[in-house]
């Protein structure tokens, strides 16, 4: 008996579900006191349409709800509604551990529930949250993007314009300087450090509403990380450390609630009501100064140089034994890593002076202008016009 069995309740699938019973493509989403929002959320997914336009078929796309902890009524209420879906839809009442009640365990079994119904192995996986709205060609881009090479796509999030009288004037200034540098330091990131295969624009982010995947890319991944929050961000680190392709998409955006009070510990409701308790509150952990970001953008590009012209290793490894500050033996485990990005997180995770440190609100417009300084100074063609040390432009 599957974890999944062991913890089912009820299942039930409308008549389209059982109509097309093995779906090419599944949407994971896990659903916890969403009463108000999970019927928004599946109608936007049966307008899906293809490049062309036209409605996605109905047989090829399964909707799968998790509904866990629920104590409103939303699953009494998805059985209401069930035939009334445009869509294919299977609603699964699940009981979740007391040590498991969180968004990573619940989007775990979202996510088994949707592999197990897909058509084959190699099928796809969508991900997306009951409080989110997904464009009409979200299914669309990705199956593109994801069908043409990518092992992954990660999407990013816009606040839904419905919440947006429980976001105080305060909240949307610092919000709308935290993305303008978050962006900045994406740009930087892709001046100094280029993926070829995740080229500008991209994005740093990975958001449970919005990510999309091949199942058989999965492989060699022990399974979906059930920590309480940041699941979704540690399920791409993963991909990549395997040395999964993943597109950082900036174009197909879902809509996301805003609210003040959310479902999930540590999520985006919680943060709104830090920082509308403590305004100073540092920024998120990634937006450090624009000359931290820099340094780590160029560490990053000589060390995957290093690891990809494998002769240079050796003298490399000591270099960066010295100048992180770190053990041998951590070089030496590096050095086995088959994958870049493997080395890279073990590097953040275990080197003191690679440690983020997340500036103040009020220093965001400062970090800005510096920022762009450093763009201008790289995109004109000087690209040592930065000083490794220092936080000024050579003349």
């Amino acid at each position: 008996m599957s974890q999944l069995e062991k913890l089912l309740i009820d299942c039930k699938s409308n008549r389209i579900a059982q109509k097309h019973p093995r779906p090419l493509i599944c949407i994971a989403i896990p659903v916890c006191d969403e009463i108000e929002r999970v019927g928004r959320c599946v109608e936007a997914l049966s307008e899906q349409r293809d490049s062309s336009g036209l409605l996605i078929g109905r047989g090829q796309v399964r909707v799968v709800l998790m509904a866990n902890g629920c104590t409103d009524g939303t699953y009494e209420f998805v059985l209401r509604n069930l035939e009334s879906f445009r869509i294919a839809v299977t609603a699964y009442h699940a009981r979740l551990p007391e040590t498991r009640r969180n968004a990573g365990f619940a989007r775990r079994m979202a996510n088994h529930a949707a592999i197990e119904l897909l058509h084959e192995k190699s099928g796809l996986l969508f991900m997306t949250d009951a409080d989110s709205v997904a464009p009409p060609q979200w299914i669309a881009n990705y199956c593109q993007m994801l069908r043409g090479g990518y092992d992954a796509v990660a999407g990013q999030v816009d606040l839904n314009p419905d919440d947006s009288d429980d976001i105080i004037p305060l909240l949307d200034s610092r919000g709308t300087l935290e993305n303008q540098y978050t962006s900045l330091l994406d740009q930087l990131d892709s001046i100094v450090d280029p993926i070829p295969h995740d080229p500008w624009p991209r994005h740093y982010n990975a958001s449970g509403a919005n990510i999309a995947v091949r199942v058989d890319a999965l492989r060699g991944i022990c399974d979906f990380p059930i920590v309480p929050c940041g699941e979704d961000r540690l399920l791409i680190g993963m991909m990549e450390a395997q040395g999964r392709r993943v597109r950082h998409d900036c174009a197909t955006r879902v809509l996301t609630s805003g609210r003040l009070f959310g479902r999930a510990p540590g999520g985006m409701a919680d943060t709104l009501r830090r920082r509308l308790k403590a305004p100073l509150t540092p920024c998120d952990p990634r937006l450090e100064t624009a000359q931290a970001a820099y340094q780590r953008a160029s560490l990053r590009k000589r060390l995957r140089e290093a690891w990809i012209n494998r002769e240079r290793w050796p003298s490399a490894a000591g270099e960066w034994v010295r100048y992180l500050k770190i053990a041998d033996q951590l070089a030496i485990q590096a050095g086995a890593c088959k994958h870049f990005d493997d080395i890279w997180q073990k590097l953040e995770r275990m080197a003191p002076s690679l440690k983020r440190v997340p500036i103040p609100p009020s220093q965001l417009p400062s970090e800005i202008r510096k920022a762009q300084e450093i763009i201008r100074s790289l995109v004109d063609g000087y690209e040592d016009a930065w000083d490794f040390e220092r936080s000024e432009v050579r003349a």
